[in-house]
C-alpha cells in the first residue's frame, strides 16, 4: 500500500525533475531506490498508518484514542534500530528519526491538552535525544525551541528553579533570543523579583496556545503568594484592592477564588469590603473582629463572636473554632502574670483583662512592635508584685 510519505516524496522528486534537467537521471534512480525501501519496510509502512490516526483524533480531541495510539506507536517505535540510544546507520535512518521526533512532539502536546504533567515530562525526556544528538543526522524541527520554552515554563510551575537553570545552561547563546525561550527567563525573573504583575499580566502575550495551561497553573501559584502576603500585611481589604491585587476581572472570581482557596476569609458583599484572619508566624490565629478571646491551659485558642465590624460579614457560618497552637514563651508569660495579676478579681472580671493583654500582646508580635511587648510583660508583671506582701518578697 502506497503511503501519504511515499506520495509526498514521488512529487518532491517529479517536481526536481521537472524543474532541473541536469539532475534528472540521479534523482530518477534515488527516487526508485527509496520509493522502493520504504514499500518494502512493512514496520515502517505500520508507524505511518498508526500515526496518520493519531493525528486525525488529535485534531478533532479525541484523546482517548489518542493516548491509545499512542502507546501502540512507543512500542512499535523500540523495533528501529536507528533511534536513540542505538543510533544505528540504515537504509530509512532519516525517515524514521524524523518521523520518530514528530510522534514524541505530538505526545508532549498532547499531555498539555490532557492536563498530565508527569507524561509531559517522561514525553519530553524520550523527545530530547532528537534534539541533542541527531545534529546533522536530520533537519531541526520547527518545533524544537516551542517545546523546550514549555519545558521551561512547566519547571518554573513546578519551583524547579534549579533545573530551570540547568535547561537554560545547556542551550545556545542564540536561543536566548528565540521567542519562546525569552518568554519562559522573562517570567522567571519577574518571578524571582516579584513582580507578581508581570507575571499575571504575561498570559496574555503567550508566544503559542500550548502555555496557557502553565500560564494558568502559574497564574495560581502567583495568587496564593500574593495572598499569603496580604494575610500577614493587613486586617481588612476592600473588594476593589484584593481585586486589583490579584488581577481578577471581577467580583465573582474573587469570590470563587476566596470560597475554595481562603475560606476563612470573609465578604461583606453590601460594603464590598474584606475581612482576612491571619495567623501570626508563631501558629496562633489572631482575633481580627471584636468578641470574646478565651486561651486554656489546654493550649487550645478559642474565639467564640456572633459581632463583626461593620464591614465584614462571615462567608461561612460557624459561630466558634479552636486552633491548636504552640504557645509563644512571651505570650506565655502574659497569659501567666495576667491570670496571676487578677486571680482574685472572679472569673467575671479577670477573663476580658486577660484576654486584653493577651490580644494586645500578640497584636505587638504582629506588627514587630518588640519594645511594646516588652512593655506589656513588665506591666503584668508588675501588677503581680503589687499584690504581693513585702514579707513575701
Amino acid at each position: 500500500m502506497v503511503t501519504t510519505e511515499i506520495r509526498e516524496i514521488a512529487q518532491s522528486f517529479f517536481d526536481l525533475e521537472n524543474t532541473n534537467q541536469d539532475l534528472k537521471s540521479d534523482l530518477k534512480d534515488l527516487y526508485i531506490n527509496s520509493a522502493v525501501s520504504l514499500a518494502m519496510d512493512p514496520k515502517l509502512t505500520e508507524v505511518s498508518q498508526i500515526f496518520e490516526r493519531f493525528k486525525a483524533a488529535f485534531v478533532r480531541s479525541d484523546f482517548d484514542t489518542c493516548r491509545r495510539l499512542l502507546s501502540q506507536l512507543k512500542v512499535l517505535l523500540t523495533e528501529f534500530p536507528s533511534l536513540p540510544p542505538l543510533f544505528q546507520k540504515t537504509a530509512n535512518a532519516v525517515h524514521e528519526l524524523t518521523l520518530a521526533r514528530e510522534i514524541y512532539e505530538h505526545a508532549v502536546v498532547l499531555s498539555v491538552k490532557t492536563e498530565d504533567q508527569d507524561a509531559f515530562e517522561r514525553d519530553f525526556f524520550q523527545l530530547k535525544p532528537y534534539y541533542t544528538d541527531t545534529c546533522g543526522l536530520i533537519p531541526p524541527s520547527p518545533q524544537e525551541y516551542p517545546i523546550l520554552g514549555l519545558n521551561l515554563l512547566r519547571l518554573l510551575v513546578q519551583n524547579r528553579i534549579a533545573e530551570f537553570h540547568t535547561e537554560l545552561e545547556l542551550l545556545p547563546a542564540s536561543a536566548l533570543e528565540n521567542p519562546y525561550i525569552k518568554h519562559a527567563v522573562e517570567l522567571e525573573q519577574s518571578f524571582m523579583e516579584g513582580a507578581y504583575n508581570r507575571v499575571l499580566s504575561a498570559r496574555q502575550t503567550v508566544p503559542h496556545d500550548t502555555y496557557v495551561y502553565f500560564m494558568d497553573l502559574l497564574a495560581k501559584t502567583v495568587r496564593d503568594e500574593i495572598a499569603g502576603c496580604s494575610e500577614k500585611a493587613y486586617d481588612y481589604l476592600s473588594v476593589a484592592d484584593a481585586k486589583q491585587i490579584m488581577m481578577f476581572s471581577s467580583d465573582q472570581e474573587l469570590a470563587e477564588y476566596i470560597e475554595v482557596e481562603h475560606p476563612e476569609w470573609e465578604i461583606k458583599r453590601k460594603t464590598h469590603s474584606m475581612l482576612i484572619r491571619r495567623r501570626v508566624l508563631t501558629g496562633f490565629a489572631i482575633r481580627l473582629w471584636p468578641g470574646r478571646c478565651r486561651v486554656g491551659s489546654d493550649r487550645f485558642l478559642r474565639f467564640n463572636s456572633t459581632r463583626c465590624p461593620p464591614n465584614a460579614v462571615r462567608l461561612q457560618k460557624p459561630n466558634s473554632w479552636a486552633v491548636k497552637v504552640e504557645e509563644d514563651p512571651a505570650l506565655a508569660v502574659v497569659r501567666f502574670t495576667g491570670e496571676l495579676a487578677w486571680s482574685e478579681a472572679g472569673p467575671e472580671v479577670a477573663e476580658p483583662q486577660v484576654t486584653a493583654l493577651y490580644v494586645e500582646a500578640q497584636d505587638c508580635m504582629v506588627m514587630g512592635r518588640w519594645l511594646d511587648l516588652a512593655s506589656l510583660m513588665v506591666t503584668s508583671a508588675e501588677l503581680v508584685f503589687s499584690r504581693v506582701p513585702e514579707k513575701d518578697l
